[in-house]
């Protein structure tokens, strides 16, 4: 009896205890650093009335869900230009909220996937993780982006895993919050689409592998029936059309020529410059240290050991996928 006690505290206290020294970290100094360029830009639009968001939003390539959320937060948190450390750490919170609740969502997503000490580790990578850190306390996108995918990848394992046998409620609601995740990711982030293009392929790819195995044997159960199939390109079709909420198609081609451009001018110039107007060489830039010692520890934890760990770490885990 002591030890089935003692297992079920173990087993639950264990995330907890991650999920709360994750959100340690995320309100940890939340408030200290003013401010930052993205930040400003983005508190430029979210000042503006909600009618007036469109064309703010296209200059800025942005999409306006965490704008909107900015906008009505505002009204909270008070001026921008208030007291320092107060109204940063408020004007960041909502990131750090949505980045706990995009932690919630993955423990029970790994536990589907994987067993419970890898899922456990997994939780605490990401808890850990410097990335997750940096976007969890800024006034930026990306935390809502990473729950919204993390929502939308739940549901579609949902509506997978129910199949042809289960109620047409339960696929409905499976599938409809599967629709819901994908139009808000398309309302938060242009790159949404590679999260939609990579579950398309998935889902693409697993039908016609049951069709052929249908073949074989055609009592075996199916996780994408026809009706799936379509069920999962009308979520994709009601992402598409979120994509064009605030959106004007030929202002695509400008931003790809500015883009272009900057890649292209850049060696001409001498190199790259920065946010806080450092010139970078773009030779150096692009070399084996740039992915060693600048881009890899960014993902990665650290550099040496931590670096280390973390590389064994995503190969084991690739072996074991």
């Amino acid at each position: 009896m002591a030890q089935s006690l003692s297992g079920k505290l173990w087993r639950r206290g264990l995330p907890t205890a991650i999920l709360l020294a994750a959100w340690a970290l995320r309100v940890h100094a939340l408030g200290a650093k003013s401010l930052w360029y993205d930040e400003l830009r983005q508190i430029e639009v979210a000042q503006q009335p909600l009618s007036q968001f469109e064309p703010l939003l296209i200059v800025h390539a942005a999409r306006p869900l965490d704008y909107a959320i900015t906008h009505y937060w505002l009204l909270g948190a008070g001026a921008a230009d208030g007291p320092a450390g107060r109204v940063e750490f408020w004007l960041r919170f909502p990131a750090a909220l949505w980045s706990m609740l995009a932690m919630a969502v993955f423990w029970p997503l790994a536990r589907r996937w994987l067993s419970r000490p890898a899922a456990a580790a997994g939780l605490a990578l990401m808890a850990a993780a410097p990335l997750g850190v940096q976007y969890a306390q800024e006034l930026r996108p990306y935390a809502l982006y990473l729950l919204l995918a993390l929502l939308s990848f739940y549901a579609l394992d949902r509506a997978l895993e129910l199949g042809p046998r289960a109620s047409p409620g339960q696929r409905r609601w499976a599938w409809l919050g599967f629709g819901l995740a994908s139009a808000a990711g398309a309302l938060t982030h242009f790159f949404y689409l590679t999260v939609l293009a990579v579950q398309g392929l998935f889902v693409l790819g697993l039908w016609v592998f049951e069709m052929a195995q249908a073949r074989r044997s055609p009592a075996r159960r199916r996780h994408v029936s026809g009706r799936g199939l379509l069920a999962f390109g009308a979520c994709a079709a009601a992402a598409v059309a979120a994509l064009f909420v605030d959106y004007r198609p030929d202002w695509l081609g400008f931003w790809v020529g500015r883009f272009l451009g900057a890649l292209v001018g850049a060696p001409a110039a001498g190199g790259l410059v920065s946010d806080t107007g450092v010139a970078v060489s773009s030779i150096t830039l692009l070399n084996a240290n740039f992915f060693l010692r600048d881009l890899l520890p960014f993902f990665g934890a650290g550099e040496g050991l931590a670096l280390a760990v973390f590389v064994g770490l995503a190969l084991v885990g690739l072996a074991a996928l």
